[in-house]
């Protein structure tokens, strides 16, 4: 469990770190985009603005089109563009190459022609910006190569997702080396808590066998009483609650043990445990109807399996009605696992979003139920950490008012 917590934390930290890092990979590529286009854009417009050539004044020129656009002296010598004159027909009167030198004159017509077919004012074609300006006696199309920009955006794009890989394995291991300091007073409360309960119920079972005594003795000297088997029928709940506190105690520590797991045939255990119920549910006028495939085999402690199967079928005969069957099922789910499943008909079902509360301790969906049947709460809480120091699942399915416990081991 401790190792299971520490992990947690680990992929929580390390899944929310991603999910901030990818929003401010793609706020700041997605940022420098708009900021490179935006520009484009704006040296498009001046030129459309002076019929198709960049001004040679470009600070008085500025001020009219774009007020942010940032121009410098150099820019007129950056800036490679070509333009294609049409007329009304949609054929072409002019190619201007002087701007430019790595686009032929054919070339420069498929893309104006190619551009006018996307009846939009702007885009973007192979590595050109383009823009179509109606003119009185046709169309102009400019055409700015951002090649020398794209490939800076490549390499800042390469460059973030560089340095944003190397910061996030180095936060990983970072992680990995304080995650125990971390979740340590998470660590330090559960041992407190499990060791209290040990205790708690160690200490407990003195007053309770002297009380138990003291009550033999007065029954001996004055005879038994309503009081006195009260006495004993409260004596014998306690003890029964702390025996099943312990088993739960235990069952939770059984994670350090796997070392001692050896081959187990849960099929035999699953029969035993059954056959052992079928006097109980023949006394509650219930059915067992079993489906156990034979010799299915689990690594794990026999006690503990066969604790498992008992909590589960107790449980199923202790919340049906009557003139019902429980259902036991084991079989081989091949590369899912053995599956173990116990259904029964609900007599006061929880309601859907309760059934994972089941397996907490104490719960009980049905309070008034759960008293006239002896139950503590913590039978199901027993199961879920004998299924969990096995390294397996348990879940729970409500359909049709039948509630379903599957348990599914490697």
């Amino acid at each position: 469990m401790i190792r299971k917590l520490r992990w947690r934390f680990i992929f929580s930290t390390m899944l929310s770190l991603l999910l901030v890092m990818v929003v401010l990979l793609t706020a700041i590529n997605g940022l420098a985009y708009w900021q490179n286009i935006n520009k484009i854009d704006g040296l498009i417009d001046l030129i459309a603005s002076h019929e198709g050539q960049l001004p040679a004044d470009l600070d008085a020129a500025t001020d009219k089109v774009r007020e942010d656009l940032k121009l410098s002296e150099e820019t007129p010598y950056e800036t490679r563009y070509f333009t294609v004159y049409l007329d009304e027909g949609d054929r072409v009167l002019g190619v201007n190459l002087s701007h430019i030198a790595g686009t032929s004159g054919d070339r420069a017509k498929v893309l104006a022609y190619t551009a006018l077919t996307s009846d939009r004012p702007r885009g973007s074609l192979d590595h050109y910006r383009y823009r179509v300006m109606p003119k009185d006696e046709g169309k102009l199309l400019i055409f700015l190569d951002m090649q020398n920009e794209h490939n800076l955006r490549q390499e800042f794009i390469r460059n973030s997702l560089l340095v944003a890989i190397i910061a996030f394995f180095a936060t990983f291991i970072l992680v990995i080396l304080f995650s125990k300091r971390a979740v340590q007073p998470l660590i330090d409360n559960h041992l407190l808590q499990r060791r209290f309960i040990s205790d708690a119920g160690h200490e407990l079972k003195t007053p309770l066998s002297v009380i138990s005594a003291n009550v033999d003795i007065i029954e001996l000297t004055e005879g038994k009483s309503e009081w006195t088997e009260s006495i004993h029928r409260q004596v014998d709940r306690m003890n029964g609650l702390v025996s099943e506190l312990l088993k739960l105690a235990t069952m939770e520590e059984r994670a350090a043990l796997r070392r001692d797991f050896i081959d187990q045939d849960l099929s035999a255990i699953t029969e035993e445990i059954a056959a052992s119920f079928q006097p109980v549910a023949t006394h509650d006028q219930k059915k067992l109807a079993l489906d156990i495939q034979p010799g299915i085999q689990v690594l794990g402690d026999g006690q503990s399996l066969a604790n498992l199967v008992s909590v589960l079928v107790d449980n199923a005969l202790k919340y049906s009605p009557q003139e019902t069957t429980v259902t036991i099922e084991l079989k081989n789910a091949g590369r899912q696992g053995k599956r173990l499943a116990v259904s029964n008909t609900c007599q006061a079902c929880p309601d859907v979003n309760e059934l994972n509360r089941l397996f907490e301790r104490f719960y009980r969906a049905d309070p008034s139920r759960s008293r006239q049947s002896g139950g503590f709460g913590i039978g199901l809480s027993m199961a879920k950490a004998i299924v969990q120091a096995h390294r397996g699942q348990v879940t729970t399915q409500l359909k049709d008012q039948v509630i379903t416990f599957t348990v599914t081991l490697p």
